[in-house]
């Protein structure tokens, strides 16, 4: 079998179990938000929370991922440079993705305080 082949194989396989984790273990309506059956928060910070809340971990766990394949990459380079280099070059990709999944968090964070301070409510109008 082809080692690409592998390798993508792998890497959709833990995104699809990194996707059923994160809508498994969701919550549908946090505690101190109004919610409307079936339609999820009807808060917008809260909403903004759990977009980045899935964006991490599908981006952090593509990462961990893309981590482990470079060093995949790296030990059976068998000496040569230029699959030595890629291996690098998918090794920094994967630490810059994992570094701006966990400041997603941080950002969503400063954006609510900042709405929040502005004294615009966070709550999305009701229909």
């Amino acid at each position: 079998m082809n080692t690409k082949k592998i390798i993508y194989s792998v890497v959709s396989f833990s995104l699809l179990l990194t996707a059923g984790g994160l809508i498994l273990a969701a919550d549908p309506c946090p505690a101190g938000s109004v919610c409307i059956p079936n339609y999820g928060p009807t808060d917008f910070c809260v909403l903004l929370t759990n977009i980045a809340t899935a964006v991490t971990g599908l981006v952090g766990g593509l990462a961990t991922v893309m981590i482990l394949v470079s060093g995949i990459m790296f030990l059976t380079s068998g000496g040569s440079q230029e699959r030595m280099g890629q291996a690098k070059k998918t090794l920094l990709y994967a630490i810059i993705g994992l570094a701006i999944a966990l400041s997603a968090s941080a950002i969503v964070l400063l954006i609510t305080t900042s709405i929040k301070a502005t004294g615009i409510a966070c709550k999305a109008p009701v229909k």
